[in-house]
């Protein structure tokens, strides 16, 4: 409303972001027939109120600068003050009915206080997942249930209930033998222990590979990179024993991207603006 009032003082590059966050909210409304776009690319959206954290951001720059419009129309600098103090106030407040509202909503949620399992997942109310964990044992026991693949590559669909439900399993060879491994996770990286009892030329570990930007070592030594026609981190040749199979994911180029296109925002924003407000 604050971007419809002020339309006139935007900047040429609001205007469009006001019209877009507009066009936003009507797409990701139920006026599209979502549905009939469960066949094609458009269906790795998933969720369609997704695309709301677009107008979100778009909208909370114009109300700053609506809003600071505003500010300036006011001469007194007591009833200015008065105004911004009324605005942080009915933001801080919203901001707590929503926690108070989250906070009810889950402390009335049962506990994990049994095996989560294919079977037996998580209970659900108002469309959302409800569940609280008070203890470690709670805590472990989420930690180590998937309950979906959405994310996982097609191809493994069909094995992930061999490697992943409800332990995590390395497949041996071409055969349906399994033997059990321990996964410990980090930022971009895991590293899977595993004990054969005897030398294994193929095994197939209970980690998807989505690309090429994977760096593998095993017992500290790295090795070519090799996945399984089921998309799962291939190791072969390896002796008897136990083993120690680190992988770290590493995408020098999108994280460089990141970097500088965060540098330059920051740079932008500290820079004085010299953009003449339209008549």
């Amino acid at each position: 409303m604050l971007g419809i009032v002020y339309y006139r003082r935007l900047t040429r590059f609001l205007r469009p972001l006001l019209w877009l966050s507009i066009a936003y909210f009507l797409i990701s409304s139920s006026l599209v027939p979502w549905h009939a776009f469960q066949s094609t690319p458009l269906r790795l959206i998933q969720f369609p109120w997704r695309l709301l954290i677009f107008p979100q951001f778009f909208l909370t720059v114009i109300f700053s600068v609506a809003i600071t419009e505003l500010l300036r129309e006011i001469a007194s600098r007591r009833l200015r003050g008065s105004l911004v103090a009324v605005i942080l106030l009915v933001t801080v407040l919203l901001s707590l009915d929503v926690q108070h509202n989250h906070i009810k909503f889950e402390i009335s949620s049962p506990e994990i206080n049994y095996q989560l399992s294919k079977s037996q997942g998580f209970s659900y109310h108002k469309g959302l997942a409800w569940y609280k964990i008070t203890n470690q044992y709670e805590y472990e026991n989420l930690m180590g249930h998937i309950g979906v693949a959405d994310y996982l590559p097609q191809k493994m669909r069909s094995s992930f209930d061999t490697v992943a439900a409800p332990e995590h399993y390395a497949i041996i060879g071409n055969t349906n033998v399994v033997i059990p491994t321990k996964i410990q996770s980090g930022p971009n990286q895991a590293t899977i222990s595993i004990d054969g009892q005897n030398p294994l030329s193929h095994v197939e570990l209970p980690f998807a590979i989505y690309n090429a930007h994977y760096r593998v070592t095993l017992d500290g030594k790295s090795i070519p990179l090799s996945k399984s026609h089921r998309s799962l981190l291939t190791i072969n040749h390896i002796s008897s024993g136990p083993h120690k199979i680190h992988v770290v994911y590493e995408n020098f180029l999108m994280t460089s991207t990141v970097i500088l296109l965060s540098l330059f925002g920051l740079i932008m924003l500290m820079m004085p603006s010299k953009q003449q407000r339209p008549r």
